[in-house]
This record gives C-alpha cells, sequence and structure tokens, in this order.
C-alpha cells in the first residue's frame, strides 16, 4: 500500500484484532491499535503473542478511529 499510494508513515496508523495485525504495523514502522474481538488482546504473559501489543486498545474500530482524529 506505501508503494502503491506513497502516505506519510510518520501520520499513519494501522488499526487490527490480532496480534499479527500489530506485528506487521511494527515491522513497517507504524503504530497499531487494537479492537477488542477477533482473535482478541491481550494474550497470555510470556506467550509469542504477548510481544505484540498495541499502543492502546479498543471496544470498537469507531472508537479507534475517534481516538486518531483526536491526536495531534
Amino acid at each position: 500500500a506505501h508503494q502503491k499510494y506513497s502516505f506519510d508513515k510518520k501520520r499513519s496508523w494501522m488499526i487490527g484484532d490480532t496480534w499479527r495485525d500489530v506485528g506487521c504495523a511494527h515491522h513497517f514502522g507504524i503504530p497499531c491499535l487494537g479492537v477488542e474481538g477477533g482473535a482478541g488482546f491481550p494474550y497470555a504473559q510470556g506467550s509469542k503473542e504477548s510481544q505484540h501489543q498495541p499502543e492502546h486498545l479498543f471496544p470498537s474500530p469507531s472508537l479507534a478511529i475517534e481516538w486518531i482524529l483526536k491526536q495531534k
């Protein structure tokens, strides 16, 4: 997506509901907001998945988007 649309990574966020989403975002260099549901958060302490925690956790995507819009 970055190659095709050339967006500013410094102003970007990813929203996801699994540890894979968080890992993908962090690998790409952007923060990730977690949404409850899907595979869910948080994961058992010490598990492989627990190393990939979102910056914040929200009950819905719309609340995560509202939070992003309130940032700088």
